[in-house]
């Protein structure tokens, strides 16, 4: 997928002219995200609770556009287009495709480099003091964080230190280029970057290649909330609880009228919902009850803003909040907010929670039943089968009852696929009769509207039927001691029944039965 955007997506106008739209990118690259990777971010019910929607990262398998941006990013060329807005924010584009916007406050500079809205407009900060710059945050891709060393390197005074403002890959993963510098974060973020830091370095340079993730991070040094002096200025340090997410460091300038509110704040774009709705409207209103001194808001995406930003999320939130109790599907729910927020860019970054707001049909068998139902039986085996997706209850599901046989199962959201796995001339028995059935229960998350054998290797005979809610399944003849005997289908599910005159040995090694399914 990546790759294959890099090669039709690089020519240079393409963001901009005749290629994709950001949101066209990011939907077919989120779109990707959600049927390979299993995303961290976790909702299982669209109620107005205060249950979080988890971290972006995954294991937020975090669906960031990076081969799409890079296309983007490393093929621009507009250093030249440089605009002055009426407040005084000078704004350039840089080869890299990042958009930078430099404003004075009271004797500092501030540097703002924003990456386009299909790598979700990821912002970094530089303070520019007297003698030295402080940096916040590095950027994802790690051809963005070289160009964010880069571009400090040509303001022409060394960084003094960086800060990581929370644990999201986003903005830890391209701190490999800044590892000859000090860098500080909350003792949690330090923390969660320490515990989860390699696997997410593993997790997205498979999704999206070494040369768009750095093959290293740092563990970032404990910094405590409080004061601290740099080049003769005071950067005022916090800790925000409970809000995009769990730990944020927000830094303000007391004497220059700046805040650096991390990913609470969003600037231009729609929100990336990943914390709990009511906690991060709180953080907002407390960040915003000193909008007044704070005139310059420097957001964790989009660009810089002023104090109004603060009501344009706080209506988002609650705009999100409502919608989840009054539709039943994720397209009026993104329609919803688009329409409440027709400014805002980045509508694409809606479709990053809608698949777990609005699940699709179970993927997965939660539950797989076997009972060989013959009085003639005295002795068995418990089962334990492979099953293709996020099974619920592991990646294999154990049968509880056994069998004369021993089958693969794989089960998805619409298919259960039996494969003979052992020498049938190993079986205690070779052919079934009215008398010996071999009986296969599957319990699905919601009830089974169809079910159809679709396909058999010759010389199975079977036939599939469809259980209602509350069924059971008992098992018959003599047991395996300890096993159970019994099984409940609360939400029903299928049996599969293997017999009346199915001949295991001409059936041969590898012989397979396919269930079609519609939920």
């Amino acid at each position: 997928m990546y790759s294959r955007l890099c090669e039709n997506g690089g020519n240079p106008g393409n963001y901009r002219h005749s290629g994709p739209s950001p949101d066209q990118t990011f939907n077919e690259l989120q779109t990707h995200s959600t049927m390979t990777n299993t995303l961290s971010i976790t909702r299982s019910t669209r109620s107005v609770d205060n249950s979080p929607i988890k971290s972006k990262s995954l294991p937020v398998r975090m669906a960031l556009v990076l081969c799409a941006a890079f296309a983007i990013t490393a093929c621009s060329s507009d250093d030249d287009n440089s605009t002055t807005s009426d407040t005084g924010v000078e704004t350039t584009t840089r080869a890299s495709g990042m958009r930078v916007s430099v404003q004075s406050a009271d004797g500092v500079t501030v540097h703002t480099l924003t990456a386009p809205e299909a790598a979700f407009a990821n912002s970094t900060h530089l303070i520019e003091t007297e003698n030295s710059l402080v940096a916040f945050d590095t950027q994802f891709l790690l051809p963005n964080a070289q160009d964010m060393r880069d571009y400090a390197t040509e303001i022409g005074k060394p960084i003094d230190r960086l800060f990581i403002t929370h644990e999201h890959p986003d903005h830890f993963l391209g701190s490999e280029v800044f590892n000859d510098l000090p860098i500080f974060a909350l003792q949690e973020v330090s923390d969660a970057i320490a515990a989860n830091g390699d696997a997410e370095v593993a997790e997205k340079q498979a999704d999206f290649g070494t040369d768009m993730i750095a093959s290293t991070f740092v563990v970032p040094q404990v910094v405590g909330e409080g004061n601290i002096e740099i080049d003769s200025v005071t950067f005022s340090l916090e800790k925000v609880l409970d809000a995009e997410a769990e730990n944020q460091l927000v830094v303000r300038l007391p004497n220059h009228g700046v805040i650096l509110a991390g990913d609470i704040v969003y600037s231009g774009v729609h929100l990336i919902m990943a914390g709990t709705a009511d906690s991060w409207i709180t953080a907002l209103q407390n960040l915003a009850a000193t909008g007044d001194q704070y005139p310059i808001v420097l957001p964790g995406h989009g660009v810089p803003a002023g104090p109004a930003v603060y009501d344009t999320n706080i209506q988002w939130l609650t705009t999100f909040n409502q919608l989840l109790g009054t539709v039943d599907n994720a397209d009026d729910f993104r329609q919803g907010l688009i329409d409440a927020f027709p400014n805002l860019g980045m509508a694409a970054a809606i479709d990053f929670v809608t698949p777990i707001l609005f699940p699709a049909a179970p993927e997965v068998v939660t539950q797989a039943v076997n009972f060989f139902d013959s009085p003639a039986v005295t002795s068995g085996m418990p089962q334990t089968v492979a099953v293709s997706g996020p099974a619920t209850i592991g990646d294999e599901v154990e049968f509880p009852g056994f069998a004369f046989g021993v089958y693969d199962v794989d089960a998805t959201a619409s298919q259960v696929t039996m494969t003979l796995a052992t020498d049938p001339n190993a079986l205690q028995v070779a052919n079934y009769d009215n008398d010996t059935k071999d009986f296969y229960y599957y319990a699905f998350d919601i009830p089974v509207a169809t079910a159809r054998i679709s396909g058999a290797t010759e010389g199975f005979a079977a036939n599939v039927q469809i259980l209602p809610a509350g069924a059971t399944a008992t098992a018959g003849g003599t047991l395996v001691p300890g096993l159970a005997t019994s099984f409940s289908f609360e939400n029903g599910g299928i049996l599969v029944t293997i017999g009346n005159g199915t001949n295991l040995t001409s059936v041969g090694q590898g012989g397979s039965l396919t269930i079609d399914l519609t939920f």
